[in-house]
């Protein structure tokens, strides 16, 4: 299957959405805020990022304007996982550097739903 990369500072998000992935078939790669992505992503290519955008250090904007920068990196599509609040007011920018999102609390079907969305996106464009 996939490689997903799930960035979220909540440890219990975290865990649920790697239960869930794996669950799937999908490997997963887990970074608790955007410089620890960034540095994953050094060694690791995802086929998919999973990104929430209220974290310290790094938030999720920030992470998306470095991604799309990067000529490595910049086609990695982008999933933002937040809370609806926080996307309505957190940043244009980051809704415009995103491919899609979803609302906190994840709903699981709609999660399963964006994910293979994306990656069949992915595929056709391979």
């Amino acid at each position: 299957m996939a490689r997903i990369m799930v960035v979220d500072d909540e440890p219990d998000i975290l865990a649920m959405v790697e239960m869930i992935l794996t669950r799937r078939g999908h490997e997963t790669l887990l970074a608790e805020n955007g410089e620890e992505a960034l540095k994953l992503l050094r060694h690791h290519r995802p086929d998919l990022i999973l990104l929430d955008l209220m974290m310290p250090r790094m938030d999720g904007t920030e992470f998306l304007r470095r991604l799309r920068g990067d000529e490595k990196l910049r086609d990695i599509p982008v999933i933002v996982v937040s809370v609806r609040s926080t996307i309505e007011k957190e940043s244009r920018e980051a809704m415009e550097l995103a491919d899609n999102y979803i609302t906190k609390p994840i709903d699981i079907p709609t999660l399963y739903a964006a994910i293979e969305e994306m990656l069949e996106e992915k595929k056709a464009k391979t």
